[in-house]
C-alpha cells in the first residue's frame, strides 16, 4: 500500500509536486500503518525537495504535503487519514 500511495504523489500528482517543492522533487512514504484502535490510517511522508529557498517552505510545508498524501489517499477510498511530515532539501 505504501507503494500505491507513493506512486501517486510521485505520479498524478507531479506538477504539484514541482510546483510546491520544485523539480525533480519526490514523496517517500517512511511509514504507513492502520490503527485497529482509533479506526484510521497513519502515514508518514517524507518530502525530498530541490527548490533552496527556504522560505518557501515557510508557506507550503508541512500544509502542502498533507494536501498531496491526502488527495491521494482519497483517490484510493480512505477518508480522513492522519498524516505526519517530515523534509529534507536536496
Amino acid at each position: 500500500m505504501k507503494e500505491v500511495v507513493e506512486d501517486l504523489i510521485n505520479q498524478i500528482n507531479r506538477d504539484n509536486l514541482q510546483l510546491l517543492f520544485g523539480h525533480g522533487s519526490y514523496v517517500k512514504i517512511a511509514d504507513f500503518r492502520y490503527s485497529t484502535n482509533l479506526k484510521k490510517y497513519y502515514i508518514y511522508a517524507i518530502v525530498n525537495a530541490t527548490e533552496t529557498d527556504e522560505r518557501v517552505y515557510e508557506i507550503v510545508y508541512p500544509n502542502g504535503l498533507e494536501m498531496l498524501v491526502d488527495d491521494a489517499m482519497k483517490y484510493i477510498g480512505i477518508t480522513n487519514p492522519a498524516i505526519t511530515t517530515g523534509l529534507n532539501i536536496i
